[in-house]
């Protein structure tokens, strides 16, 4: 039987786990990016928005969204044309 991970209290329309498995990114309904904390400990990872900055459009949902430049650079396709670069704090 399947089992809940955890409550985002949000709908998610797409997520990746960071590569270590630490950190699980997902996108709302709004057009947000959240990322919850798993076991890495990073006091940013927690369960609020870290983008788009103001005067870049939302995320809009989309499949193979969200991929892994490097082990700190997520890249997002906002589904309007452009691709997102977030450079995460090790």
């Amino acid at each position: 039987l399947p089992e809940s991970a955890f409550d985002a209290g949000r709908t998610i329309y797409n997520f990746i786990f960071s590569e270590d498995k630490k950190q699980f990114f997902f996108i709302d309904a709004s057009g947000n990016l959240y990322c919850k904390d798993i076991s890495s400990g990073k006091a940013w990872c927690n369960n609020t928005s870290l983008g788009p900055s103001t005067g870049l459009a939302k995320i809009a949902k989309g499949p193979n969204q969200l991929t892994w430049k490097d082990a700190t650079t997520l890249l997002i396709s906002n589904y309007k044309g452009q691709i997102y670069q977030y450079n995460l704090l090790p």
